[in-house]
Protein backbone atom coordinates (compact mmCIF):
# COMPACT_ATOMS: atom_id res chain seq x y z
CA UNK A 1 0.00 0.00 0.00
CA UNK A 2 1.35 3.41 -0.98
CA UNK A 3 0.99 6.20 1.55
CA UNK A 4 -0.16 9.71 0.53
CA UNK A 5 3.30 11.00 1.36
CA UNK A 6 5.04 8.55 -0.99
CA UNK A 7 2.53 9.36 -3.75
CA UNK A 8 3.41 13.04 -3.36
CA UNK A 9 7.09 12.23 -3.50
CA UNK A 10 6.69 10.23 -6.72
CA UNK A 11 4.66 13.05 -8.28
CA UNK A 12 7.22 15.68 -7.26
CA UNK A 13 4.68 17.44 -5.04
CA UNK A 14 5.52 19.17 -1.74
CA UNK A 15 5.85 16.78 1.17
CA UNK A 16 3.06 17.37 3.69
CA UNK A 17 3.28 16.35 7.32
CA UNK A 18 1.36 17.13 10.46
CA UNK A 19 4.26 19.38 11.49
CA UNK A 20 4.14 21.28 8.17
CA UNK A 21 0.48 21.21 7.11
CA UNK A 22 0.79 24.31 4.91
CA UNK A 23 3.55 22.91 2.70
CA UNK A 24 3.03 24.18 -0.85
CA UNK A 25 0.58 26.96 0.13
CA UNK A 26 1.53 30.54 -0.80
CA UNK A 27 0.25 33.09 1.70
CA UNK A 28 0.27 36.83 1.09
CA UNK A 29 0.77 39.05 4.14
CA UNK A 30 -0.52 42.64 4.20
CA UNK A 31 0.24 44.38 7.50
CA UNK A 32 0.99 48.06 8.16
CA UNK A 33 0.27 50.96 10.49
CA UNK A 34 -2.58 53.44 10.13
CA UNK A 35 -3.24 56.74 11.85
CA UNK A 36 -5.73 55.02 14.16
CA UNK A 37 -3.43 52.08 15.06
CA UNK A 38 -2.33 53.63 18.42
CA UNK A 39 -5.92 53.14 19.61
CA UNK A 40 -5.31 49.41 19.21
CA UNK A 41 -1.97 49.38 21.02
CA UNK A 42 0.26 49.75 17.95
CA UNK A 43 1.91 53.16 18.05
CA UNK A 44 5.27 52.41 16.40
CA UNK A 45 6.57 50.56 13.34
CA UNK A 46 8.61 48.28 15.61
CA UNK A 47 5.42 46.96 17.24
CA UNK A 48 3.92 46.12 13.86
CA UNK A 49 7.20 44.52 12.76
CA UNK A 50 7.11 42.24 15.79
CA UNK A 51 3.62 41.12 14.80
CA UNK A 52 4.77 40.50 11.20
CA UNK A 53 7.74 38.46 12.41
CA UNK A 54 5.64 36.40 14.80
CA UNK A 55 3.08 35.68 12.07
CA UNK A 56 5.78 34.90 9.50
CA UNK A 57 7.60 32.61 11.93
CA UNK A 58 4.45 30.57 12.54
CA UNK A 59 3.53 30.30 8.86
CA UNK A 60 7.05 29.32 7.80
CA UNK A 61 7.19 26.73 10.57
CA UNK A 62 3.95 25.26 9.19
CA UNK A 63 5.51 25.01 5.72
CA UNK A 64 3.91 28.01 3.99
CA UNK A 65 5.59 30.18 1.39
CA UNK A 66 5.20 33.91 1.97
CA UNK A 67 4.45 36.65 -0.56
CA UNK A 68 4.95 40.34 0.20
CA UNK A 69 4.53 43.57 -1.70
CA UNK A 70 6.73 45.48 0.75
CA UNK A 71 9.74 47.58 -0.06
CA UNK A 72 12.85 45.50 0.57
CA UNK A 73 15.38 47.17 2.86
CA UNK A 74 18.48 45.20 3.83
CA UNK A 75 18.13 46.24 7.49
CA UNK A 76 14.32 46.15 7.66
CA UNK A 77 11.69 43.67 8.77
CA UNK A 78 11.87 41.76 5.49
CA UNK A 79 15.50 40.87 6.12
CA UNK A 80 14.45 39.46 9.47
CA UNK A 81 11.73 37.41 7.75
CA UNK A 82 14.34 36.06 5.31
CA UNK A 83 16.51 34.97 8.23
CA UNK A 84 13.53 33.03 9.56
CA UNK A 85 13.12 31.31 6.18
CA UNK A 86 16.69 29.99 6.39
CA UNK A 87 15.84 28.38 9.74
CA UNK A 88 12.98 26.33 8.33
CA UNK A 89 14.48 25.02 5.10
CA UNK A 90 17.14 22.34 4.62
CA UNK A 91 20.46 23.34 3.01
CA UNK A 92 20.44 23.39 -0.83
CA UNK A 93 22.40 20.17 -1.24
CA UNK A 94 19.68 18.17 0.55
CA UNK A 95 16.86 19.44 -1.66
CA UNK A 96 16.07 18.07 -5.12
CA UNK A 97 15.11 20.21 -8.08
CA UNK A 98 15.40 23.90 -8.77
CA UNK A 99 14.91 25.75 -5.48
CA UNK A 100 14.57 29.08 -7.32
CA UNK A 101 11.13 27.93 -8.47
CA UNK A 102 9.95 27.42 -4.90
CA UNK A 103 11.43 30.19 -2.78
CA UNK A 104 10.10 30.51 0.74
CA UNK A 105 9.62 34.26 0.21
CA UNK A 106 8.61 36.19 -2.88
CA UNK A 107 8.84 39.95 -2.72
CA UNK A 108 7.25 42.13 -5.41
CA UNK A 109 8.61 45.59 -6.15
CA UNK A 110 6.47 48.31 -7.82
CA UNK A 111 7.61 49.59 -11.18
CA UNK A 112 8.40 53.08 -9.84
CA UNK A 113 11.06 51.74 -7.43
CA UNK A 114 14.20 49.66 -7.73
CA UNK A 115 15.15 46.61 -5.67
CA UNK A 116 17.65 47.69 -3.04
CA UNK A 117 19.50 44.39 -2.79
CA UNK A 118 22.41 44.00 -5.23
CA UNK A 119 21.74 41.72 -8.19
CA UNK A 120 24.36 39.14 -7.16
CA UNK A 121 22.89 38.83 -3.66
CA UNK A 122 19.37 38.49 -5.11
CA UNK A 123 20.59 35.72 -7.41
CA UNK A 124 22.29 33.88 -4.53
CA UNK A 125 19.22 34.07 -2.29
CA UNK A 126 16.98 32.83 -5.11
CA UNK A 127 19.25 29.90 -5.93
CA UNK A 128 19.24 28.95 -2.25
CA UNK A 129 15.44 28.92 -2.27
CA UNK A 130 15.14 31.71 0.29
CA UNK A 131 14.04 34.84 -1.54
CA UNK A 132 12.88 35.81 -5.02
CA UNK A 133 12.46 39.49 -5.84
CA UNK A 134 10.25 40.29 -8.80
CA UNK A 135 9.72 43.73 -10.26
CA UNK A 136 6.69 44.61 -12.34
CA UNK A 137 7.56 46.68 -15.42
CA UNK A 138 5.37 49.23 -17.24
CA UNK A 139 5.76 47.17 -20.42
CA UNK A 140 3.84 44.36 -18.72
CA UNK A 141 0.95 46.62 -17.73
CA UNK A 142 -1.56 45.67 -20.46
CA UNK A 143 -1.67 42.02 -19.38
CA UNK A 144 -2.90 43.10 -15.94
CA UNK A 145 -5.74 45.16 -17.40
CA UNK A 146 -7.52 43.03 -20.00
CA UNK A 147 -10.80 44.86 -19.27
CA UNK A 148 -9.76 48.36 -20.32
CA UNK A 149 -7.27 50.40 -22.32
CA UNK A 150 -4.56 51.96 -20.18
CA UNK A 151 -3.46 55.58 -20.21
CA UNK A 152 -0.05 56.17 -21.78
CA UNK A 153 2.41 55.14 -19.03
CA UNK A 154 5.42 56.68 -20.76
CA UNK A 155 3.83 60.15 -20.62
CA UNK A 156 1.92 59.89 -17.37
CA UNK A 157 2.29 62.01 -14.24
CA UNK A 158 3.82 60.53 -11.09
CA UNK A 159 0.38 60.11 -9.47
CA UNK A 160 -0.99 58.12 -12.41
CA UNK A 161 2.24 56.15 -12.97
CA UNK A 162 2.33 55.12 -9.30
CA UNK A 163 -1.41 54.45 -8.97
CA UNK A 164 -1.70 52.23 -12.06
CA UNK A 165 1.55 50.49 -11.10
CA UNK A 166 0.18 49.60 -7.68
CA UNK A 167 -2.94 48.05 -9.18
CA UNK A 168 -0.72 45.93 -11.47
CA UNK A 169 1.42 44.94 -8.49
CA UNK A 170 -1.61 43.91 -6.42
CA UNK A 171 -3.06 41.90 -9.28
CA UNK A 172 0.26 40.09 -9.61
CA UNK A 173 0.27 39.46 -5.84
CA UNK A 174 -3.16 37.84 -6.17
CA UNK A 175 -1.86 35.59 -8.96
CA UNK A 176 0.95 34.33 -6.72
CA UNK A 177 -1.12 33.75 -3.57
CA UNK A 178 -3.39 30.94 -2.48
CA UNK A 179 -4.52 32.95 0.55
CA UNK A 180 -4.06 36.39 2.06
CA UNK A 181 -3.91 37.74 5.61
CA UNK A 182 -4.67 41.46 6.09
CA UNK A 183 -4.21 43.63 9.18
CA UNK A 184 -4.06 47.40 9.55
CA UNK A 185 -3.28 49.37 6.40
CA UNK A 186 -3.54 53.07 5.71
CA UNK A 187 -7.09 54.38 5.45
CA UNK A 188 -5.87 57.93 4.63
CA UNK A 189 -2.76 59.34 3.02
CA UNK A 190 -2.26 56.10 1.11
CA UNK A 191 -0.56 55.71 -2.26
CA UNK A 192 -2.72 54.73 -5.18
CA UNK A 193 -6.42 55.25 -5.82
CA UNK A 194 -7.89 53.28 -2.87
CA UNK A 195 -6.41 51.89 0.37
CA UNK A 196 -3.83 49.26 -0.52
CA UNK A 197 -5.18 46.56 1.79
CA UNK A 198 -8.65 46.98 0.26
CA UNK A 199 -7.25 46.40 -3.22
CA UNK A 200 -5.10 43.45 -2.13
CA UNK A 201 -8.01 41.79 -0.34
CA UNK A 202 -10.35 42.41 -3.28
CA UNK A 203 -7.97 41.14 -5.96
CA UNK A 204 -7.32 37.98 -3.94
CA UNK A 205 -11.02 37.39 -3.31
CA UNK A 206 -11.83 37.87 -7.02
CA UNK A 207 -9.57 35.03 -8.18
CA UNK A 208 -11.34 32.28 -10.07
CA UNK A 209 -10.54 29.73 -7.37
CA UNK A 210 -11.70 32.21 -4.71
CA UNK A 211 -8.72 32.77 -2.48
CA UNK A 212 -9.14 32.57 1.26
CA UNK A 213 -8.94 36.19 2.52
CA UNK A 214 -8.51 36.56 6.27
CA UNK A 215 -8.92 39.96 7.92
CA UNK A 216 -8.26 40.99 11.50
CA UNK A 217 -8.98 44.29 13.20
CA UNK A 218 -5.95 43.78 15.46
CA UNK A 219 -4.21 46.95 14.19
CA UNK A 220 -7.32 48.87 13.10
CA UNK A 221 -6.80 50.77 9.87
CA UNK A 222 -8.27 49.84 6.49
CA UNK A 223 -8.67 46.18 7.48
CA UNK A 224 -10.94 47.25 10.34
CA UNK A 225 -12.95 49.42 7.95
CA UNK A 226 -13.32 46.51 5.51
CA UNK A 227 -14.59 44.28 8.29
CA UNK A 228 -17.22 46.85 9.30
CA UNK A 229 -18.30 47.38 5.69
CA UNK A 230 -18.46 43.61 5.12
CA UNK A 231 -21.24 43.48 7.72
CA UNK A 232 -23.10 46.70 6.85
CA UNK A 233 -22.53 46.45 3.06
CA UNK A 234 -21.80 50.18 3.08
CA UNK A 235 -18.58 50.55 1.08
CA UNK A 236 -18.83 54.24 0.23
CA UNK A 237 -16.15 55.41 2.66
CA UNK A 238 -13.60 52.97 1.21
CA UNK A 239 -14.50 53.12 -2.49
CA UNK A 240 -15.56 56.70 -3.19
CA UNK A 241 -12.36 57.16 -5.25
CA UNK A 242 -11.60 60.83 -4.47
CA UNK A 243 -9.44 61.49 -7.52
CA UNK A 244 -8.01 64.98 -8.09
CA UNK A 245 -9.49 66.52 -11.26
CA UNK A 246 -6.16 66.48 -13.10
CA UNK A 247 -5.62 62.78 -12.29
CA UNK A 248 -9.16 61.89 -13.35
CA UNK A 249 -8.71 63.74 -16.63
CA UNK A 250 -5.38 62.04 -17.31
CA UNK A 251 -6.73 58.57 -16.57
CA UNK A 252 -9.62 59.14 -18.95
CA UNK A 253 -13.33 58.48 -18.63
CA UNK A 254 -13.14 54.80 -19.59
CA UNK A 255 -10.43 53.95 -17.06
CA UNK A 256 -12.07 55.89 -14.22
CA UNK A 257 -15.38 54.18 -14.98
CA UNK A 258 -13.59 50.82 -14.91
CA UNK A 259 -12.09 51.63 -11.49
CA UNK A 260 -15.39 52.77 -10.00
CA UNK A 261 -17.21 49.69 -11.28
CA UNK A 262 -14.42 47.36 -10.08
CA UNK A 263 -14.49 48.70 -6.53
CA UNK A 264 -18.23 49.25 -6.22
CA UNK A 265 -19.29 45.85 -7.57
CA UNK A 266 -16.31 43.84 -6.37
CA UNK A 267 -16.46 44.81 -2.72
CA UNK A 268 -20.16 44.01 -2.35
CA UNK A 269 -19.79 40.70 -4.19
CA UNK A 270 -16.48 39.33 -2.95
CA UNK A 271 -15.80 41.04 0.39
CA UNK A 272 -19.22 40.70 2.00
CA UNK A 273 -18.91 38.86 5.31
CA UNK A 274 -20.95 35.76 4.28
CA UNK A 275 -18.76 35.23 1.20
CA UNK A 276 -15.52 35.63 3.14
CA UNK A 277 -16.69 33.35 5.94
CA UNK A 278 -17.62 30.63 3.46
CA UNK A 279 -14.27 30.80 1.66
CA UNK A 280 -12.31 30.88 4.93
CA UNK A 281 -13.54 27.47 6.00
CA UNK A 282 -13.97 28.83 9.52
CA UNK A 283 -17.14 28.64 11.54
CA UNK A 284 -18.82 32.09 11.82
CA UNK A 285 -17.87 32.24 15.51
CA UNK A 286 -14.19 31.70 14.71
CA UNK A 287 -14.31 34.20 11.85
CA UNK A 288 -15.69 36.78 14.29
CA UNK A 289 -12.98 35.92 16.81
CA UNK A 290 -10.35 36.52 14.14
CA UNK A 291 -11.94 39.82 13.15
CA UNK A 292 -12.09 41.02 16.75
CA UNK A 293 -8.79 39.56 18.01
CA UNK A 294 -6.62 41.74 20.23
CA UNK A 295 -3.74 39.26 20.50
CA UNK A 296 -1.45 38.21 17.64
CA UNK A 297 -1.42 34.65 19.00
CA UNK A 298 -5.20 34.41 18.51
CA UNK A 299 -4.79 35.72 14.95
CA UNK A 300 -2.09 33.12 14.24
CA UNK A 301 -4.06 30.19 15.67
CA UNK A 302 -7.23 31.00 13.72
CA UNK A 303 -5.35 31.88 10.53
CA UNK A 304 -3.52 28.55 10.53
CA UNK A 305 -6.79 26.75 11.24
CA UNK A 306 -8.30 28.33 8.11
CA UNK A 307 -5.15 27.89 6.02
CA UNK A 308 -4.92 24.18 6.82
CA UNK A 309 -8.32 23.77 5.18
CA UNK A 310 -7.26 25.91 2.23
CA UNK A 311 -4.12 23.81 1.81
CA UNK A 312 -6.16 20.60 1.90
CA UNK A 313 -8.50 21.95 -0.81
CA UNK A 314 -5.53 22.84 -3.02
CA UNK A 315 -4.14 19.31 -2.72
CA UNK A 316 -7.38 17.65 -3.83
Amino acid sequence: MISPGSQNAEAGLPQVSEARPLEGLSVGISVSLDEDSPRYGFSAEEEVNRAVLRLSDSLLAAGARLVFGHDWRPTGVMSAVARLAVTYDPPPETTRGDRSKGCRITNLVPWDRKPELPAELRKDLEQRGILRIEQISPEEAPKFFPEVELPNMSKSSKAVFTGVGLIALRRRLAELCDARICMGGKSKNYQGFVPGILEEALESAKKQDRNCVLLSGLIGGAAGMILRASRSNNWEELTRLPLPPDVEKELGEAFVSFLRQTYKEGTAKFLAAPAMIERSGLEPEDWDRLAQARDIEVVIALAIKALRRQAARHRL
